[in-house]
């Protein structure tokens, strides 16, 4: 059975079906119905009777069956990455190069990854005889309170030098720490920004 539940095929549910106990008679009538994990989770006892389930107790099994699955979509769906990026640095062409080239003072940008439920933020905190070491910070959508953005603008020769204007996004928490900074391109930090307003109110 495939991880993500809500890609099961009209076969695969059938199947799933099956080895959830259901009899093999009834679960041929969703595949006749053509019914996929997509919409198996919006199935209700009126669907069943029309689908021909005449037995009360075969529905309320299914009935069981597809609460489990709508469950799971549920849990896949808050996992779900609806947007990833990486920190944008204010740095000349020349230091970016320089860092491209010299191994000793190369690091990975950090990664920002947000889901529905939470915002991952990924830190390279080292080297060790194992590899690279990674700081993992995450940030419950429960906890965020507001978000505002900034820009940070280069000096004046860094400017000339190419070195790019960046926006801070300031994620506002009720945790101790009070606030995290995301570090976006310019113009990003707004789509980002609203991503994660939206998120704030549906979860």
């Amino acid at each position: 059975m495939p991880t993500a539940l809500k890609k099961l095929s009209v076969e695969q549910l059938g199947k799933f079906l099956v080895e959830k106990g259901v009899d093999a008679s009834n679960a041929a009538l969703f595949k006749e119905s053509g019914i996929d994990g997509q919409i198996a989770d919006t199935i209700d006892e009126n669907h069943l009777k029309e689908m021909g389930i005449s037995k009360i107790g075969d529905r309320l099994h299914i009935l069981k069956v597809l609460g489990s699955l709508k469950q799971a979509k549920a849990k896949e769906s808050m996992s779900d990455t609806i947007w990833k990026g990486t920190r944008a640095y204010n740095r000349t062409y020349c230091e970016s190069i320089m860092r491209y080239f010299c191994f000793c003072i190369f690091q990975k940008p950090d990664e920002y990854i947000l889901a529905a439920s939470s915002l991952t933020i990924k830190k390279e905190s080292g080297n060790s005889k194992d590899g690279i070491s990674y700081e993992i910070d995450n940030v419950e959508m429960a906890v965020i309170t507001d978000v505002d953005i900034t820009g940070t603008s280069p000096s004046f020769i860094a400017r000339c030098c190419g070195a790019p204007t960046i926006e801070t996004l300031r994620i506002i928490t009720k945790t101790a720490d009070g606030e995290k900074n995301l570090y976006l391109k310019k113009g990003t930090g707004e789509e980002v920004a609203t991503k994660i307003r939206f998120q704030m109110k549906n979860t």
